[in-house]
């Protein structure tokens, strides 16, 4: 999933090892704007879960 999203903006945004994955830089610099979409979306869900339930 990670590699589609890197592949898809066109950065790197994780090292991959055997130990694991470390951000990279540029990971750090978008992950607050990735943190608000999500929480906006999530947001958006609420909203429409809301709307849908009423008469």
């Amino acid at each position: 999933m990670m590699s589609t999203f890197e592949h898809e903006i066109g950065l790197k945004l994780l090292y991959r090892n055997r130990g694991g994955v470390i951000p990279t830089k540029k990971c750090l610099d978008i992950l607050p704007s990735i943190r608000q979409l999500v929480e906006q979306n999530e947001m958006c869900d609420k909203l429409v879960e809301t709307i849908s339930e009423q008469p």
